[in-house]
């Protein structure tokens, strides 16, 4: 499920279910296509891309930066040329 929605919208569902008593994953899949929106190709393909490149560096640098995969190209601060 997580690799088609966000983990908000799955806890959303998750939590829709309970109240219904909906324990099957099938129920929660249900909620999840009548009410949240599947992640883009772009999103999967940035965390994809992030989790191999944590792999890739060494141990020593792979906890200095964030991950930028959940940030919108509108939330990150823009760098103009001089």
């Amino acid at each position: 499920m997580k690799e088609h929605y966000q983990s908000e919208d799955i806890h959303r569902a998750i939590e829709h279910a309970l109240r219904y008593q909906a324990f099957e994953a099938g129920a929660i899949e249900r909620i999840l296509r009548a009410k949240a929106t599947p992640r883009t190709l772009e999103s999967i393909r940035n965390e994809r891309a992030g989790r191999e490149l944590q792999k890739a560096l060494p141990k020593s640098l792979s906890g200095r930066w964030s991950n930028t995969a959940s940030y919108s190209r509108e939330e990150r601060p823009c760098r103009r040329r001089p």
